[in-house]
């Protein structure tokens, strides 16, 4: 910083007074948010077997989920936050093929059901 004489100026040690320099930074972000999901609708019937009856009949569901998140900036990487950085550098990731996702879908629901006979067997036993 200079006087009206054009000397520089001093703080109170002697050392020169230096300005703060504002530049304005900014960048433009795009993010890409892939969604791809599969879901499994049935129900699961239990029947007798002395008299063949329905005792119970439950509905269920099992789904397989594909997520992606990443993006892209363009401009001044120091406009950006810790959040948009973790974001970056990640290219967009292939949907996996819908066969494969009914599939793991199908593993979902047969888990499930598995479940369901067996919590009823143990109430059934107690």
């Amino acid at each position: 910083m200079l006087d009206n004489k054009g000397n520089t100026l001093k703080d109170s040690l002697g050392k020169p007074i230096k300005a703060t320099k504002f530049i304005r930074v900014s960048v433009q972000i795009k993010e890409v948010h892939q969604l791809k999901k599969t879901a499994i609708q049935s129900s699961l019937d239990m029947y007798e077997n002395k008299n063949n009856t329905l005792s119970r009949s439950e509905p269920i569901m099992a789904e397989s989920i594909f997520e992606n998140h990443t993006a892209t900036a363009f401009g001044d990487m120091r406009a950006l936050t810790p959040q948009s950085k973790a974001k970056l550098g990640a290219p967009p990731k292939p949907f996996p093929p819908t066969a494969d996702m009914v599939y793991n879908a199908g593993i979902n629901l047969k888990n499930l059901a598995k479940d369901i006979v067996w919590n009823n067997y143990r109430r059934q036993i107690q």
